[in-house]
């Protein structure tokens, strides 16, 4: 029995979002979470594909493929197991002999994280079939969700990244680690949003080339922060330019105009994750943001990878 296995790390987009796509330069950060991918080959198979998904531990997928064709023969999940048979036949596209001999075999993967949380579970799926494969792995993000590949870069870098569409394949590492840090918190708004739909939806929008070089000035200035005050005004103005290329108004002026300090959708806005920073004491932050039905709540060292 031959076996392999492959880790990539999760994501957060903190500065850049949408405007990414057009090659602003973004500010994101790989976590300590992330999705791992396994296989064991069996030279006595049946030229078939066994595979099984875990989150958090527990199973949430299992299907099985024609090796041949890469097509579902069954699964518990019809979609997922669709939108994985086509993620392989490109793979195979990319590398003509993916997956061409006769053994059968089985592959595990498992997220650290909720499937449902929005922190990566297409892209380190994507970057773990690409080690697999030995193919490129933002030419199979292109060919399968699409994106501007700040998620594929995380998925493989251990530091946190100012990426640019326009040098994806060398994104700037850089060292972000600030005592400000145990005033930065991460939760979960408990919905998600579908990445590919809000991609085509931006898409239709006009974006000038002044918007994309101020979002670009505002990632540099976010990593040079000196202090929180700092680095909420550079969060404020971020989403100042997003909020009017959208017509749609900021999380924190929607619904915690409130809240002592700032909060700061990540991503596509509306879903996911939100960054919230606060000069006040944990107590306070976890009791606001249970008081507006948010229980998932992580501290930035227990998240981010750094």
């Amino acid at each position: 029995m031959n076996h392999s296995k492959y880790y990539s790390n999760g994501k957060l987009l903190i500065s850049g979002e949408y405007l990414v796509l057009h090659g602003a330069t973004a500010f994101a950060i790989p976590l300590k979470s992330g999705q791992s991918l396994e296989v064991e080959i069996n030279a006595a198979g049946s030229n078939k594909i066994e595979w099984t998904s875990f989150s958090q531990g527990k199973i949430w997928f299992h299907g099985k493929f024609d090796k041949k064709t890469l097509k579902p023969l069954r699964s518990d999940y019809e979609n997922y197991a669709l939108k994985l048979s086509e993620i392989l036949i490109k793979t195979r596209s990319l590398n003509a002999g993916f997956l061409m001999d006769d053994e059968a075999i089985t592959v595990t993967t498992h997220l650290d994280f909720n499937i449902h949380w929005g922190l990566g579970s297409s892209s380190t799926l994507i970057s773990n079939i690409a080690y697999w494969a030995h193919i490129d792995p933002f030419l199979l993000l292109e060919k399968t969700f699409g994106g501007s590949g700040y998620d594929i870069a995380c998925a493989r870098s251990n530091s946190a990244l100012l990426y640019s569409v326009n040098q994806k394949y060398k994104p700037l590492k850089v060292h972000f680690n600030h005592p400000f840090f145990k005033n930065i918190y991460f939760a979960w708004l408990g919905k998600k949003q579908i990445s590919s739909d809000e991609i085509r939806k931006f898409n239709q929008i006009k974006v000038s080339a002044n918007d994309i070089e101020t979002v670009t000035e505002i990632s540099k200035k976010i990593i040079n922060s000196e202090n929180l005050d700092e680095f909420i005004n550079c969060l404020r103005q971020n989403d100042e330019v997003i909020s009017r290329i959208l017509n749609q108004e900021t999380i924190y002026n929607q619904f915690f105009s409130d809240f002592n300090g700032y909060i700061k959708n990540l991503g596509a806005w509306g879903g996911d994750f939100i960054l919230v920073a606060s000069n006040s004491e944990m107590k306070y932050v976890k009791n606001y943001l249970n008081k507006h039905g948010i229980y998932t709540i992580f501290a930035y060292d227990d998240l981010v990878l750094s």
